[in-house]
Parts: structure tokens; sequence; C-alpha cells
């Protein structure tokens, strides 16, 4: 679906929910965010930027920053943005804070389907988990991954890691 056929559409800035609306019909349930990664690795790679991995599947991008003379890229330090690709996938209704809570699914999740209500936030249908914090944070990355190469921006190194929601084990096994 288009940007313009989705319920995101509208929302500024665009390119945020775009990358965002594109995150929610992948599966991207805590140890199964490969195609999140995929999507992250040809998002970069559309835009010329080597994109590393390593042995767990944490991801590590790095963008340059706006033209400098090179006497002075050394003295530009790079601003580091970190975020996780997976989402808990808890059926809806779960109690996040109770002590016997079910474990996060053992299944690739479906796709979020998304509503935006009458104030403007973007909300699951049926209360199901949205998977905003590291989405957004995702979209929000790759969105200034495609911002143009003048644009006033600092160099910029992006790690997205994995199974965020599995006791950080893409940040623990980072490599």
């Amino acid at each position: 679906a288009q940007a313009q056929d989705t319920p995101l559409a509208g929302l500024q800035p665009a390119a945020v929910w775009h990358h965002f609306g594109a995150l929610c019909r992948l599966p991207r349930c805590s140890g199964f965010e490969g195609a999140a990664a995929e999507y992250v690795r040809r998002t970069a790679e559309g835009q010329g930027l080597e994109v590393l991995s390593d042995s767990v599947g944490n991801l590590l991008i790095r963008r340059p920053g706006w033209p400098v003379p090179s006497d002075e890229r050394e003295d530009v330090e790079p601003v580091v943005l970190h975020t996780h690709l997976d989402m808990a996938c808890e059926p809806p209704h779960r109690d996040f804070g109770s002590a016997g809570a079910a474990a996060p699914s053992s299944q690739p999740s479906t796709p979020v389907e998304i509503s935006v209500r009458d104030d403007g936030w973007a909300v699951a249908k049926d209360e199901a988990n949205l998977g905003a914090d590291g989405g957004v944070g995702v979209a929000i990355a790759l969105a200034l991954l495609e911002e143009p190469s003048d644009t006033h921006l600092p160099p910029l190194e992006m790690l997205f890691t994995v199974q965020g929601r599995s006791g950080a084990l893409g940040a623990l096994g980072l490599n």
C-alpha cells in the first residue's frame, strides 16, 4: 500500500510515518525481526550507505555529516542513534506490569492494523501492541538516512539491535 492509502497518510513528518507504516506490515516479534532488518538494510543501501552487521544480527549504518572542509572533519563527532528492530508480540489487553504475564509469542507477528483517532494519535486496532517505541525509532532513523546529502546534519551512526524485547539480547551480544 502506498502512504496515501494508509491511515497514516497526512501525518507529518511524512517520511517517518511512511517508514512506520511499512514496518507495521512486517513481522517484528522479538527473535523474528529479519524482515524488518532487511527493510532497514535495503533503505540504507538505496541511499548508497554501507550496512554492517554482527553475528547476532544487529545493524550499524554510518551517514556522513554535511559537507565540511577536510581539515575540520575530525572535529565533528558523530551522533549515535540506537533503537531496537523488534516488538513485544502480546495479546491485546495484556497487563505489562503483572508478574505472571505470558511469555512473548514464538511466532512471527501478523501485520499491525493501524487507525488514527480523532485526537491524532495512531493506535493499533483491537488494542493490540503497536510496537511504536522501537518502530518509530527505526522510522525516524530511516527518515534521517534519506535526507539529502547537503542537509545540515552531523555525522550519524545508527545502531539497530535485535531482540530488544527478549532481554536486550542484541545489545548484550553486540560485537
